[in-house]
């Protein structure tokens, strides 16, 4: 058993990556618990990961504990509003409780510098992601000279690396991708990961 503890302050997918390298390697264990005190914080791009991760040990038989010791308020409450509960497989035990209502489903859509987790499935696609990840990008940029020429790169971006999600992941996990906008930070942050063969978890920020 290891137990992975995220300290206080922010996490971002590079401090999730230093974190991950301090303990034991998860996928070695039988049961990993991954811990969050109260003055814990996670931004998008190292949730979509750490939920990509999460999915990979409990499909790998892991078991696998998520502890808030704030309860629903905190992290938890950040990750319910952003979709990663309603993603997250339901054989990984979520302390003190698992929400029972998504944070995403009531709030989804209503603020334009948030694009939820969305599931990138070989059996449902969702033909609208890039379009919505572009338009939430361009909105956030359009004070830029270049948010038209940014927006046109972004979307092809984003349409190739979900294509090579369906093409080439060779794995029946989902995908995922998020974005938020951090106005305090002047920043956007995009997310993409999944469990596959031929990609690798990417952020890019702007």
């Amino acid at each position: 058993m290891v137990t992975i503890e995220f300290p206080k302050g922010w996490a971002d997918a590079t401090r999730l990556e230093q974190i991950l390298r301090s303990a034991q390697a998860p996928h070695d264990c039988a049961e990993v618990t991954f811990g969050f005190c109260p003055d814990s914080k996670i931004m998008i791009d190292a949730a979509v990961r750490l939920l990509a991760l999460l999915n990979q040990l409990d499909a790998c038989t892991r078991r696998v504990v998520l502890r808030f010791d704030d309860g629903a308020t905190g992290v938890m409450g950040y990750l319910n509003r952003m979709g990663f509960v309603d993603h997250l497989s339901k054989g990984i035990d979520v302390l003190p409780d698992r929400p029972t209502c998504s944070g995403a489903a009531a709030h989804g859509g209503h603020n334009a510098g948030i694009v939820e987790i969305a599931g990138i499935n070989h059996k449902l696609r969702d033909q609208g992601l890039p379009t919505r990840l572009t338009k939430a990008l361009t909105m956030a940029c359009g004070s830029r000279p270049d948010a038209g020429s940014l927006g046109n790169a972004a979307w092809t971006i984003f349409t190739e690396l979900i294509d090579n999600v369906f093409s080439h992941s060779q794995t029946p996990l989902d995908g995922y991708a998020a974005l938020q906008v951090y106005a305090r930070g002047n920043i956007v942050k995009v997310a993409v990961s999944d469990s596959g063969l031929e990609i690798h978890p990417r952020t890019w920020v702007f």
